[in-house]
């Protein structure tokens, strides 16, 4: 019981400033051989620490009452406490069995059992690492950098019967290349050319052996019958960024397909009853005015 009692030399319990699972676990592990020498002097004196821990535990525990209350003495003089020191110094060099008598021995092993016990309990009850908590996606549209675009060439894809290959003006050093599966709601490449939205920190993607560099925007109608481009109003400059009325943010680098932002902001991209492109309300702006589309209304955007 000694490495129990020097651990409480400076403590009231064992783990933390409040009774613990640790304090229960040891109390239970060392009763028994505690109360049958509650009445022996030496033991208490050899252990003071131990033995004013064990009444406290066992108080605090005696709701639970699964244990006998042991009754301890702990107002002892100090000249007690000196014949006891002393007797026990000479009880020990005068012992067989490498100065330790028999009960001396169960003691020292039932010792270990509860520091083992103690130790045990004190992992359990320790606390881990903190855990950051995570950071919440900010799911704006002003993460979208949708840039006012004019297509200037438009032809069929040489690979694919749906799509059709774009050359893009969107304000950078040279035309972007976009395909857009559009062949089947418009019958012929020309009727593409002109002012147009595309999405522009998309990720790039082959598709069909051609990569394609953003996206137009186009509105569907409701019945999937009827696709329209998203159009700015005339007179926006080619490369200007679309805004949204409060949305102050600035748009990604480049979109995280993994998180799919875009599909998520999308699910928001609408066109009301007056044939403005919106998100959540807000319209599609650029400082000559909104961006509308022909003839679709309340229909998702992409």
């Amino acid at each position: 019981m000694n490495e129990v009692n020097k651990h409480m030399e400076t403590r009231t319990f064992l783990v933390g400033n409040e009774l613990s699972a640790a304090d229960e676990a040891v109390y239970k592990a060392i009763h028994a051989e505690l109360s049958k020498s509650a009445t022996d002097e030496k033991a208490r004196l050899s252990g003071v620490h131990l033995w004013r821990w064990f009444d406290l535990i066992q108080h605090r525990c005696e709701k639970k009452g699964n244990l006998a209350m042991v009754d301890i003495d702990l107002n002892l003089s100090m000249e007690q406490m000196k014949i006891a020191a002393n007797s026990s110094k000479k009880s020990s060099s005068s012992a067989p069995g490498g100065g330790l008598s028999e009960e001396e021995r169960a003691a020292k092993a039932a010792q270990k059992k509860a520091a083992k016990e103690a130790k045990k309990a004190a992992k359990k009850d320790k606390p881990g690492p903190a855990q950051t908590p995570k950071k919440e996606e900010t799911l704006s549209v002003s993460r979208l950098d949708i840039r006012v675009g004019n297509i200037l060439k438009a032809e069929n894809h040489p690979d694919a019967d749906g799509l059709y290959l774009e050359q893009i003006d969107v304000g950078d050093d040279k035309p972007r290349t976009v395909c857009s599966g559009l062949r089947k709601f418009f019958a012929t490449p020309d009727l593409l050319l002109g002012p147009c939205l595309c999405v522009c920190n998309l990720k790039p993607a082959k598709m069909r052996g051609i990569v394609s560099e953003a996206m137009v925007l186009c509105a569907t109608s409701t019945d999937g019958s009827n696709v329209e481009l998203v159009m700015p109003p005339e007179g926006s400059k080619v490369g200007s960024r679309v805004f949204f009325d409060g949305e102050e943010g600035e748009p990604d680098a480049q979109l995280n397909p993994k998180k799919q932002i875009f599909e998520k902001v999308a699910v928001d991209l609408v066109t009301t009853e007056d044939l403005v492109a919106t998100w959540k309300g807000k319209p599609f702006s650029t400082p000559q005015g909104v961006c509308k589309v022909k003839s679709i209304k309340n229909g998702g955007i992409k």
